[in-house]
This record gives structure tokens, sequence and C-alpha cells, in this order.
């Protein structure tokens, strides 16, 4: 089947559909708040079921494939960069940190402890003491 055809049924299963719809209305009054739900719920069918109609009449001629876009293989204007961070990188006029070296402290910031400061190790109740478990 052609689309034409396709539509043209769906139509007329939203015609009979919109029409028992109606017969429920007047078997149980449109009172009801489940009854106005199926009408609304008609109704949007109804309105999406002709946008599709307009969709499918104006692109029903055959697939039509994307313009290709050439890139040429000459490098780009450098000034396009000027003020752009590499991703990854920052910004062109700072370097990365060199993990050797610490970074600067800044003012007011507390001093680090020297190297050789050794922290009090607090003893694990639940691994035996090593001093203890080698006697």
């Amino acid at each position: 089947m052609s689309v034409h055809d396709e539509l043209a049924t769906v139509q007329r299963c939203l015609d009979d559909l919109m029409r028992s719809v109606g017969r429920l209305e007047k078997q149980l009054g449109s009172g009801s708040l489940e009854l106005r739900r199926v009408r609304s719920d008609t109704n949007h069918l109804r309105e999406s079921l002709a946008l599709l109609r307009e969709t499918a009449v104006t692109s029903a001629g055959p697939a039509k494939r994307p313009d290709l876009v050439t890139i040429s293989d000459t490098p780009y204007d450098v000034s396009l960069w000027v003020d752009t961070d590499d991703e990854g990188l920052g910004a062109r006029d700072r370097r990365a940190p060199d993990p050797a070296r610490p970074p600067p402290r800044r003012p007011g910031a507390p001093r680090p402890l020297p190297e050789w400061t050794t922290w009090p190790l607090v003893r694990n109740p639940l691994r035996p003491n090593p001093s203890t478990a080698a006697a």
C-alpha cells in the first residue's frame, strides 16, 4: 500500500472512532471525566493525523540526500583562536603545573609540615600490634 492509502485507512478508522464516541456520549451522557478524556484524545488524534497528512504530502517525493560540504586541506587562519583555550590544556599563555614542584603558597595560608614530621600512629583495634604479635 502507498502512504496515501494508509493515511486514508487511518482516517476511516478515526472517523469510526469519532462516531462510536458520539454514540457513547448519547448513552452515558457527556458529564463523566473519562468520557471527556476519550473525546479529547480522539480530537488530538484527528489533529495529529491532519499534521501527518500535511508532512506526508510535502515529503512524498524521492528521498533527497543532503548536500556534501567539502573541507579544504589548507590550514585555518590562526586569528580565529586568539582568545580560546585548548581543551584540557588551558590558555595558551599559561603552562600546566609541574608535578615535581609544589604549587605556590597563597598569602595567609598555613605552612606545610616538613617531610620529617611524623604523626603519632593510631592503633587499629582490628589488627594486632606488630610489636606484640612477633613475640
